[in-house]
């Protein structure tokens, strides 16, 4: 009886201890839950950027402008030139022939608009060479001011994107660069253009210290140089690198220098003559790189929080008093991370405050 007992008591006790380990967990989740309730019920829990932001936010926008030089160069082939005393300088064809001291067909203005004249007499103080007995080179230094403007993603190290410019262009006069005692410059019909691009934009951080950052990027598009131009359209390429400094997440101001190349073909008319010419430029532009921030402003106007935080629904905001221009850590406040006394007109005085 003593025995049957003693199994009954250790059967009771076996199943009260189980039940107990039972409760523990369950009486801990309980806990938990209501911990959690009181936690959202004071601190509510927020609900992010809205995903249109957020998709517009991983998209960069850059506006530039700057200075350019670009270079002209052209070289005659199998082309004889005329030199009149006190005119501008006429090609022809070398298989043209010159009877009666008058050269049949001449060229003159074969920069953009090729004029020619027909029965162009010779004197005897004309100076007349072929491309048979020396070189005949044109140059030019002319300027421009470029408007560019880029939209790209980033992504890791890399970006890839688009855009478009307009160069305010001015052609100045060209110079032989050989034989230039017995051949004379001459101011092309063009004087100023405005040059169009429409590109491809790629590039790849190299380099990076704290704020500041090098970004190695090439544009590859199509060029239009004007009505001004008889063949005015072609592909060119350039290759620059950003120099970045980063104010804020939102705002990034930037120097790229770069190299750009391209060229074009005039063709003189009922002639096989044609012109090459090329044109590599170099452009050092300035300007600003811009996000959209994922969260709104705050509603609430005079609200002087300056973390992303909540108000009553849970919906995240930005703070009113963090400047774009301004870098900002989202998870404290960050406006003021130099003291006043340690700015430089105050740090000479021996009360700042």
């Amino acid at each position: 009886m003593v025995k049957t007992q003693y199994y009954i008591n250790l059967f009771v006790g076996t199943c009260l201890v189980q039940v107990l380990f039972l409760l523990i967990p369950l009486k801990s989740g309980a806990q938990k839950h209501e911990d959690q309730f009181i936690i959202d019920r004071f601190y509510n829990k927020p609900k992010g950027a809205y995903n249109i932001r957020h998709l517009i936010n991983k998209l960069s926008f850059r506006a530039s402008s700057g200075y350019g030089y670009t270079y002209y160069k052209h070289e005659f082939e199998n082309a004889a030139i005329i030199q009149k005393p006190d005119s501008v300088p006429y090609i022809f064809n070398t298989s043209s022939n010159i009877s009666s001291n008058t050269i049949t067909t001449a060229y003159t203005n074969w920069f953009n608009q090729v004029e020619s004249i027909s029965q162009l007499p010779v004197d005897v103080n004309d100076y007349i060479t072929s491309t048979d007995s020396t070189r005949i080179i044109y140059k030019s230094t002319s300027r421009g001011i470029p408007i560019t403007l880029t939209l790209h993603v980033e992504f890791l190290r890399y970006r890839i994107g688009g855009g478009m410019s307009w160069e305010y262009h001015k052609v100045k006069e060209f110079n032989p660069k050989t034989n230039a005692i017995n051949l004379s410059s001459f101011q092309p019909v063009i004087q100023k253009e405005r040059f169009k691009r429409y590109f491809a934009y790629f590039g790849g951080r190299v380099w990076s210290y704290y704020s500041y950052s090098a970004i190695v990027d090439a544009e590859i598009g199509l060029y239009n140089l004007g009505s001004q131009f008889v063949d005015p359209k072609g592909i060119y390429f350039n290759l620059g690198v950003s120099f970045e400094k980063e104010f804020s997440e939102y705002f990034t101001a930037f120097a790229r220098p770069s190299l750009e190349y391209k060229s074009f073909q005039t063709s003189l008319p009922e002639s096989s003559l044609s012109v090459n010419h090329k044109m590599p430029s170099l452009f050092l532009n300035v300007g600003v790189k811009l996000n959209l921030p994922e969260l709104r402003k705050c509603k609430i106007k005079n609200c002087e929080t300056q973390i992303n935080h909540t108000h009553g629904g849970g919906k995240e905001w930005r703070s009113r008093s963090h400047p774009f221009y301004k870098k900002q850590n989202p998870n404290y406040g960050e406006n003021y991370p130099k003291l006043f006394k340690y700015k430089w007109r105050e740090k000479k005085k021996l009360n700042p405050y």
